[in-house]
Formats: C-alpha cells, structure tokens, sequence
C-alpha cells in the first residue's frame, strides 16, 4: 500500500485530494466568516432598531428604549448644583458683584417614560416612531451624601425676572415690597426645582386663567408622576435594517418639525411665531443622543438635537479621540465652542441672537427673558462673567464640558454627560405703577445693580446628566459582537493559513510525481 500511496499515480491522487481540502478551507476562510458577520451585523441591527415588530414581541431592545425600570435600561444619574448668593442686599442696594457658594451635587435618578408608542410611515414611506414622554425624578439620599431637598438656597426671585418686561407687572408691584424681593428669593432645593406659589403669577392666573400657570413650575420642573394627557408627541425616526442613516433623528420634537414661541398678551392675545430669524434655524432634526449612523469613522462629526438649547448641535470627534469603556472601544464626541460663540465670530449664530458675551446661548427668543445657557462655571466663555463676581471659579474640561462616548460599528452611546449651566441676567427696569385709580407714577427698580451697561449675569444652576451602558448589555455587546468578529477573523485566517499549506503540499506532491515519471522513463532512482 504504501509503494501505491509513493507512487507517481498515488501522489498525484494524494496531491489533488491536498488541493480539494485546499478549496474547502479557502471556501470556509470566506464564507464561514461572511455568515458569522452577517449574524453579527443581524443582532447589531435588532439591538438598535425599535420597531413594530420589536413592540410585538415586547423585546429587550424595545423595553430598554421606553421603560427605564427595565433591569436592562441606562441608568441616567442626574446631579444638580445650585448657587447660593450669599449676599444679596448688597447686590441690589449699593451694586457689589455678587458672591456665590456652590451647592451640591443633589442627585437624583432621572426618569423618561415613553407612552402611547406607535410606528408608522412619513409622507416618504420612511419609518417612524411617535410617542409622549413622562419625565420623573427621583432624590437619591445616598448618591447625595448630607445634603437635602431641604437645604435653602439664595437667588433671583425667577418669576420676577421672566415677568419685569411685562405691562402686566406694573399693576402687580404691590405683591413684591422692595427690590430686594422682587430681584432675591430664598427657597429649599425641591422648591427650586420643581415649583412654587409665587404671588405675582397666582394674581395674573386669577385674571387670565385660561392662558396663564397656577405657579413658578422650577427650573427642572415639573416633575412628572403621571402623563400628562396634553404632552405633544415627539417623532422620531426608527431607522431601516438596510439603512440607518437616519436612526432616532428627530422628526418633530415636543410637537413641533420647526421651532415657535408662545406669547400671551392681555387679555386674550396668544401669538405663535418662529423662535429663531432664520428657517433652517428652526428646523428640528437631529438625533436625540441615544444612537447615531452605524460604522463612523475616526473624525466623524455627529447632528444631536439638544433641548437646553433649543437647537441643533453637530459634536465632533476630535482628533480622533478615542476612551475604553467596560471593554468597549468608543469614539469620544464633544461639543464645539462654535456652537456657543458670538455671532461676530461665528455669524451662522446671528440667526439664535448671540449678540452678547461669547460662551452664551441667548435662550430670550424661546420665552425665556434673559436666560442664558452655557457650560458650567462659564467654562469657554468670557472671562468678564467670572470677574464679574466672587466664589465662581472657570470651568475645566475634565469636570465640566459635554461629552458622548459612541461605539462606532453600531453608533449606540454608551456613555454620556451633558453638563449646561443657566444664568439669568438682571438689569433694572423702569415701570408705571398705579398711584390710584386714574394716575400711574413711574418707578425705576434696581437702580443700583451692578454692570447696569451690559447687565449682571447671576449663575443660577448647572447640571450633569450622566448615563452609561448596562452591565449586561456590554456583556452582550462585547460576546456578540467583538466575540463574533474574534471568531471571524480567526476562521478566516486559519483557513487561508490550511488553504495555502494544503495548496503548497498538492504542489509538492505533483512535483514529485513528475520527477518519478521523468525518472522511470530515464532509468533513474529516486
């Protein structure tokens, strides 16, 4: 058998048996992989797309996207910092900068429900989600160390400021004693943030109450136990298996596909109008930060809507930076300091008024007067806001700048901190006041604050909003998908490696069966 298996015919019988294993590995190097790939891509796609299907079959990805109790669901921590003003009879009596303690972090666990969830087609046959949203917070003791909601913070008195631009405060000066109450409040934390009866908006709700609140709803409120049934939907789309370009990009935020402003004027006037000067300013679309374009490459830029500024943003992928979380590799996004420059530096930002100081988005068009948004302690911004007052040092990088962790192959966030500070910026006002009946008499309050030429901006709080992947679902992420590649690139190599030994071996082994025949036929021994 073996002179059989050494002969020229058995050689050449071995060395095309060595050339068809050749072919088959070459085949399992090629489409072994392939198919392993096409499952990784396949589980990719189901992770991020929430479609119909997906709420038929009530999956894990579904429940992730619109149920944050979901053991799955991102943790969304959310700390708030106040500022506490520690001396305001003097800002408002002889015009001193203002000195600030800061307060916090108080922490709490925020919340966003997704109701009344329903897909659909736009007008391009494209898929669409809409739903409502239901915002709650939750105080978490632990997280916040000593600190309470009960803690009492100083600073502007927010409902006199929104409203001393309006006729209407001139017949309500009477429910604010002195300037220093009208400019100053003092209230807890859980009042700061989620509301309370202020005299002068319950007075105008007694005469307008179809159109007006019952009371200061905080800054961050209100804070939502149920839905409220007048929520308007937000659109998004959800994004093809084929294409998801376009994934979670907004088409209409909070009701609306291009941005307006609300305005009451007495007694019955409401005007709807563009908030921002131009139409592309208005337009909402970007993505809501959850999820963007699959496969970005080093250096991408990616389009988030960003409701603190009433705005579209693009974030970019400086220098191609890259962070190592949980196992997984991100690319690291940040925000531009362009988005919050002077229109005289960056004239795109004439269309939001950034008129004023750079490092300051002017949010007065939105129906907020004088409310300024910016990174926290004035981080990129002029430093005159920092000299301008005491006990607020300048932001740094590290502690205070917004930024998104993105796995590029399936462009899902992993990791995220937003962290926007809001100031308000007080300057006197000049009123009529009623004498009596008949007569009203003009009055000038806050004659003495201070920077009367550009305005005092007070710092009132900033925030971070921290989420980061589950443990479970990096584990999952990591197996599947860096597992499933592992073990693609591994079967690809390995049958190249097999595929081209074998190859070489049915060479050798023809060769040598030709040397056999030559030799036979010569008379030679080999």
């Amino acid at each position: 058998m073996c002179e059989t298996c050494c002969s020229p015919t058995g050689m050449r019988a071995w060395a095309t048996t060595m050339l068809l294993l050749a072919i088959g590995f070459f085949s399992v190097a090629v489409y072994l992989p392939r198919a392993i790939d096409n499952a990784v891509n396949t589980g990719i796609d189901d992770f991020i797309t929430v479609d119909a299907q997906a709420q038929a079959d009530n999956s894990k990805y579904f429940r992730t996207y619109t149920n944050p109790d979901d053991p799955d669901s991102t943790t969304i921590l959310y700390k708030v910092y106040l500022w506490h003003c520690t001396n305001p009879t003097a800002v408002i009596g002889t015009g001193d900068a203002p000195d600030f303690q800061e307060k916090g972090p108080y922490v709490y666990r925020k919340k966003v429900y997704k109701r009344n969830v329903v897909f659909g087609k736009d007008v391009y046959n494209r898929d669409i989600v809409s739903y409502q949203t239901q915002t709650q917070f939750i105080y978490d003791q632990s997280l916040s160390g000593t600190l309470t909601e009960s803690d009492m913070i100083t600073n502007l008195n927010i409902p006199f400021v929104g409203l001393k631009t309006n006729s209407l405060l001139g017949t309500l000066y009477a429910q604010y004693p002195s300037d220093g109450s009208r400019y100053f409040a003092t209230h807890n934390v859980s009042e700061w943030l989620w509301g309370y009866v202020d005299p002068v908006i319950s007075r105008i709700h007694s005469f307008y109450p179809l159109y007006t609140p019952t009371q200061f709803n905080g800054i961050l409120g209100p804070n939502e136990n149920v839905l409220n049934p007048q929520q308007p939907q937000d659109v998004l789309f959800v994004g093809t298996k084929p294409d998801q370009s376009l994934i979670r990009s907004y088409v209409k935020y909070n009701g609306m596909d291009s941005l307006t402003t609300t305005s009451f004027t007495p007694p019955s006037t409401i005007t709807v109008s563009p908030t921002w000067k131009s139409g592309l300013a208005n337009r909402v679309f970007g993505s809501d930060g959850t999820q963007f374009p699959r496969n970005l490459d080093e250096g991408a830029t990616i389009n988030a809507y960003v409701s603190q500024l009433t705005r579209t943003v693009v974030l970019g992928n400086l220098n191609s930076e890259k962070v190592t979380f949980k196992s997984i590799d991100m690319l690291h996004f940040t925000l531009p300091d362009i988005y919050l420059g002077n229109a005289a530096a960056y004239p795109f930002n004439g269309d939001f008024y950034m008129l004023g100081y750079t490092g300051m988005a002017n949010l007065t068009a939105t129906g907020k007067t004088d409310f300024y948004v910016s990174k926290p302690h004035f981080m990129d911004a002029d430093v005159a806001l920092v000299n301008s007052m005491t006990g607020v040092t300048t932001g740094t990088k590290a502690q205070h700048d917004t930024y998104l962790n993105v796995e590029p192959i399936s462009g899902a966030t992993m990791q995220a901190a937003k962290r926007l500070q809001l100031s308000i910026r007080i300057t006197p006002v000049n009123v009529m006041v009623p004498l009596n009946a008949t007569y009203y008499i003009p009055q000038t309050w806050g004659a003495n604050l201070p920077n009367q030429a550009t305005g005092q901006y007070m710092p009132v709080y900033w925030a971070e909003e921290y989420g980061e992947v589950s443990d479970s679902s990096a584990s999952s992420f990591t197996s599947g998908v860096y597992g499933g590649r592992r073990a693609s690139m591994a079967i690809n190599i390995a049958g190249e490696v097999l595929g081209c030994a074998f190859v070489v071996g049915g060479i050798i082994m023809m060769w040598v069966a030709a040397m056999k025949d030559n030799a036979g036929n010569t008379g030679t021994k080999l």
